[in-house]
């Protein structure tokens, strides 16, 4: 039997998950700021520049993390060469500070 790549689909299930929650991000942000325009204009429209920004930065690590998963399951690059944890600590950072700001526009609005 010779081993070779598995010819499951778990990377690319993965990659998939990744890019809708890069797309979540991208999307919560400005659909939060067009319903804050009225009352925080700028404001809002700073959060929802930055939550694009962001998730476009986790989708380009996202697609460079499946590319990295991919040449080592071809067998091109050992297998040390996997993506660290960069892209999970962002995410989980990212999401906290939405929560946080979040918080505080609902403190404000009272």
């Amino acid at each position: 039997m010779t081993q070779g790549r598995d010819p499951g689909l778990q990377p690319e299930r993965t990659a998939l998950a990744w890019r809708r929650t890069a797309l979540a991000l991208m999307i919560g942000p400005v659909a939060a700021a067009r319903l804050l325009a009225p009352g925080s204009g700028v404001l809002a429209a700073a959060a929802a520049g930055g939550g694009l920004l962001i998730g476009i930065c986790i989708a380009a690590l996202a697609t460079r993390r499946q590319r990295a998963v991919e040449r080592v399951l071809a067998g091109v690059e050992d297998p040390v060469a996997l993506p660290d944890a960069l892209l999970l600590a962002l995410t989980a950072a990212v999401l906290l500070l939405a929560g946080l700001f979040s918080l505080g526009l609902l403190l404000y609005a009272r």
